[in-house]
């Protein structure tokens, strides 16, 4: 029996063969069995999957991975990461530097007197010297300071300059200004520990350098440059390693970025060509709920840096870095002052009681809530007592002089060293302030500091306070240096301490995302988020003790479960969380409401566990590689079960991750597409419609290896402002060298014929005045395809330095040059397991076909990584026909062919293609080829409608007569077609015509 058997849509993708026999699912009669380079499109049709444009090669070759910078859908960026260096490519453009003869003086901090401290207040240091500058600023309301006048020529006025800045220990506040105390080359900005490059234009003949430090802690920088000609490089902490672990989200102009077993970081910009790599760090917070062992912690002082000393052994090298949190008893603080609006750490006065009978100074012994201040030092102006009912940080009003019924008590002001005593107990006629709380400080309000420091102390016993300082250097198990963040309140020791939760010795958090305006961390079995909108909020109490409301951190610790890595976290309708073992679902306890630290729940809603790779969000959904890293599933939300669920997206294809997947992104525009590289070289991608129920599965292959991808939001316009951009990194071997390029997939709109036809990989596009050659510096010695005018010219190999005279002699406008792919096949007279397809394609896939089945035609075998120049059958196999498809080659074999049977189904039965009817658009005429088997293809006819077809001729639209096919009878045909570059080639349908033999 004959039937002309429609396949309406070819947007079913690839599944497994075990699959292939379910035709009784219409879903799987349209599928396909390979799709190698056949883009499937939402609406139905396949094309010829676009080129790889060519856009630069990765630093020194070597591994590397691309991170997203999206400001705006206009304001992008490409960020490379390779072992310990970054690179920011702007529009495909490397940011770089050009030549300038301006030079900063003593940029290395030599002491050779170039810097000038001049604005340095007094009791603030600023030293340069030995390498290093150092900023110190105890007094407060003081600065320390340093600053340089540079020259500019007048030819490198106009000219963009950079500055590199090193900066040890930060953070510090920088600004560049044409003159001193301006801020208009470069906006004054706060510079965390790392390594900056801010870029400016001077416009005149100098330019003012400044670089302070307002804090009690020293800051050190070791390096102010101008930056030397060429593109710009950024030292990182990442290894080659450690590009693999690495999770990012951002915010703004700052990318925050969580690696194992590393300190977090964020890259920042400033502006288009200023760039930042710097640490991530929180003053105040998270900490363990515990001490870690019962020890007493003495300080070596109230503020700056100073050393603190353990009666137990307990630090550890690790301790670098962590942060810790000491309360003390006592209110015993001492505050430097230097400037006016200048005040002391507030006092938190509580309690009953007040002692008439002492005469000033007050002593620690009197009862209640009597206390006084000291003022000592070298210092003219007036200090005034301020009190506060409100808070800690608002609300102050002076405390007036207290004369009533000679009360020895009086508040207010001090115009010498002395002391003033608080007034807040309840007799002598002072106001009754017995059991309310209020904060108490003494300081020099404006216009009321002349000069000098006074050391301001407060000795009040009652209450307490929590300091916070980080570890800046080990000495021993029991001594540390530590630089002071919050000031100790007392000297005494103290054995209510936490330590930090990140660091060496705890470890640092695995992923990262933001969610309902926090910022989150995630690993082993903690989440962090920070206080809504504000990043480096990691307080889960005030410094006095109270709580941090609903606006608060949150530390989540999430339950049962193994203690793993976390490798993803995503923000969904819900807070995502992907652990090794399991996917949590983080949720407040109201449905739909905001998590807070009082209303939040984490449960498991899944056991598919997470792969050490990120996770992708589609809309409301979650996209994860499962733990396997061999399947993709879905998290969607499940009505019926109030929380996520998950779907495996590669149910139907078990083994389109077989070779284990090794990165993922997804492209949103035209088409929503998720493209996720594999271990042996090609990119599985999978077009994913919810709306439309359409879920294709196809492979992308080149010549070479895909290693890494990226997306970024298109920037076009016309035809092509709808197609997002897929960057890869893909691994090639050009002429014996191993090099890695950052390609691009080009727009559909350039892949459908005309002057320019971008498809071929590792491409570079002139257009101009007619040339007849054309450089590829990028691939010398390399064979490469040409596409001209309108048409493939041909193939020619490049010279050692790149250029290619073009293959047909002639001069042209309009030329597309790149990598093509081959077909290879041969047929023995006996069975061998092996196809010599030559060195060139080491490493690289090819997609095979061999008749190892009992058909005695090739069947799909799939994709084998070339070995010592020949593709080796898997298991030991043999077979008299291989077929290799290497490259940019299109092949295309359908599942099993069940039609044309009256007895019941047509499988097992024998059948045979004679006919093929296509409907094609924008396709060459030689474009397609088809049959049912890959060895034995026929092309187009070259006539139509009794006319011979022009040679370059694309079709806008072809919709003839079914056209006779090579077939042959078996109970398994199939059909097969193929596409190579770079001749378009998009299939809307075909109509297969099909005879079955039937046996009644």
């Amino acid at each position: 029996m004959r039937a002309n058997a429609p396949l309406y849509s070819l947007n079913a993708g690839e599944v497994s063969k075990i699959a292939l026999a379910r035709v009784d699912v219409a879903k799987l009669r349209m599928a396909a069995a390979c799709q190698v380079n056949w883009l499937p499109y939402v609406v139905g049709p396949m094309a010829l999957r676009p080129g790889l444009s060519y856009v630069g090669e990765v630093l020194g070759d070597a591994p590397a991975r691309l991170v997203r910078f999206i400001f705006s859908k206009l304001d992008t960026a490409l960020i490379e990461l390779t072992a310990n260096k970054m690179r920011v490519w702007i529009n495909e453009a490397l940011v770089g530097r050009v030549s300038v003869a301006t030079s900063i003086g003593d940029p290395f901090f030599a002491g050779l007197g170039n810097w000038t401290t001049a604005n340095t207040t007094s009791g603030a240091t600023a030293t340069v010297a030995g390498g290093v500058a150092t900023l110190t600023c105890q007094p407060v309301g003081g600065l320390s300071q340093i600053a340089q006048t540079i020259s500019i020529a007048g030819g490198d006025q106009g000219k963009e300059h950079a500055i590199r800045i090193v900066i040890a220990q930060g953070p510090v506040i920088f600004r560049v200004g044409s003159a001193a105390g301006a801020a208009d080359l470069i906006a004054q900005t706060t510079l965390d520990t790392g390594t900056h490059s801010l870029a400016f234009t001077p416009s005149s003949g100098n330019a003012t350098i400044q670089i302070e430090s307002t804090d009690a802690w020293s800051k050190t920088l070791t390096q102010c440059s101008i930056e030397t000609a060429g593109t710009l490089v950024l030292p990182t902490s990442w290894a080659a390693g450690d590009l693999a672990n690495i999770r990012y989200d951002q915010s703004g102009d700052i990318i925050f970025i969580a690696c194992y077993g590393q300190q977090q970081r964020k890259i920042e910009r400033r502006a288009a060509h200023s760039w930042s790599v710097v640490l991530y760090y929180s003053n105040d917070g998270p900490f363990n709920d515990l001490p870690g062992i019962e020890a007493n912690f003495t300080p070596g002082n109230y503020y700056g840096n100073t050393t603190l000393t353990s009666d137990r052994p307990w630090f550890q090298p690790g301790h670098v870095g962590c942060l810790f949190r000491v309360f003390s008893n006592g209110q015993f603080n001492q505050t430097i002052l230097g400037n006016q609006n200048a005040f002391t750490q507030p006092v938190r006065v509580t309690g009953v009681g007040y002692s008439n009978t002492a005469n000033p100074p007050v002593t620690q012994a009197d009862q209640g809530r009597n206390y006084h201040w000291t003022a000592s030092g070298t210092w003219s102006g007036t200090l005034s007592m301020q009190r506060s009912f409100d808070s800690a940080t608002a609300g102050f009003v002076d405390v007036p002089d207290n004369t009533g019924n000679g009360s020895v008590h009086s508040g207010g002001t001090l115009t010498s060293n002395g002391t003033i005593p608080s007034n807040t107990g309840g007799t002598g006629g002072i106001p009754d302030l017995d059991n309310a709380i209020c904060w108490e400080r003494v300081g020099f309000k404006a216009g009321n500091y002349t000069s000098g420091n006074a050391t301001v102390s407060s000795n009040f016993s009652g209450g307490g306070g929590n300091a916070i300082f980080r570890v800046t250097g080990y000495t021993s198990p029991t001594q540390v240096s530590i630089a002071i963040i919050n000031p100790f309140p007392s000297l005494q020791a103290a054995t209510d301490w936490v330590e930090g939760q990140w660091s060496s010795v705890s470890g640092f958090p695995t992923s990262v995302c933001f969610h309902e305006g926090r910022l989150c961390w995630f690993g082993a079995a903690q989440a962090w988020m920070s206080a809504s909108d504000n990043f480096t909020n990691y307080a889960d109490i005030n410094l006095d003790g109270s709580s941090t409301g609903d606006s608060g951190a949150i530390n989540a610790t999430l339950g049962s479960g193994p203690v793993d890595t976390i490798s993803w976290g995503l923000s969904l309708t819900r807070l995502m969380i992907g652990r090794e073992q399991s996917i949590a679902s983080a949720r407040s306890s109201n449905f739909d409401q905001p998590v807070t630290p009082t209303q939040i729940v984490i449960r498991d809603c899944s056991d598919q566990g997470a792969q050490r790779l990120p996770a992708i969000k589609a809309g409301k959904r979650g996209i994860f590689v499962q733990q396997s890293g061999r399947r993709v599933y879905e998290l969607a939300f499940a009505n019926q079960e109030m929380d996520y669920d998950d779907r495996d997206l590669t149910r139907l294809n078990l083994d389109i991750g077989a070779q284990g997947f090794t990165d993922i992104d997804k492209a949103t525009q035209p088409d929503k597409m998720i493209f996720l590289p594999r271990g042996d070289g090609q990119a599985a991608c999978l077009l994913y419609d919810v709306k439309d129920e359409v879920e294709a599965w196809w492979r992308l292959q080149t010549l070479g290896v895909i290693e890494n991808v990226a997306v970024l939001p298109s920037t076009g316009s016309g035809a092509n402002a709808l197609d997002d951009l897929v960057y890869f990194v893909v691994r090639r071997t050009i002429n014996g060298v191993t090099r890695r390029f950052i390609e691009r997939l080009a727009p559909r709109g350039n892949c459908v014929g005309g002057a320019i036809n971008q498809q071929l990989d590792c491409h570079v596009v002139y257009q101009g005045a007619p040339v007849s050659t054309i450089t590829l510096s990028h691939l010398p010695n390399t064979l490469v395809s040409v596409w001209a005018d309108g048409r493939t010219i041909g193939s020619g190999t490049t010279s050692a330095s790149g250029v290619l005279t073009l293959p047909d002699g002639q001069a042209h406008s309009n030329i597309v040059a790149g990598l093509a792919g081959a077909m290879i096949s041969n047929t023995a007279a006996s069975a061998t397991g092996t196809l010599a397809v030559g060195a060139q394609y080491n490493g690289y896939p090819a997609e095979v076909f061999a008749d190892i089945g009992s058909t005695g035609d090739p069947v799909h075998v799939g994709a084998i990584v070339v070995a010592n120049g020949a593709v080796t059958l898997p298991n030991g196999q043999t077979a008299l026909t291989i077929i290799a498809c290497l490259g940019y080659v299109a092949p295309f074999m359908s599942a099993k062919l069940a039609y044309a049977a009256q007895l019941g189904s047509a499988l097992t039965q024998r059948k045979r293609i004679d006919h093929v009817g296509l409907v094609l658009y924008d396709a060459n005429y030689q474009g397609i080829q088809f049959g049912q088997r890959f060895d034995a293809l026929d092309n187009l006819p070259l006539y139509e409608a009794g006319a011979a077809t022009p040679a370059g001729t694309t079709w806008s639209e072809y919709d003839e007569p079914m056209i006779e096919a090579p077939g042959s009878w078996q109970t398994d045909a199939r059909l097969c077609l193929l596409a190579q570059a770079p001749n378009p080639c998009t299939v809307g349908g075909v109509v297969i015509g099909l005879t079955t033999q039937e046996r009644g």
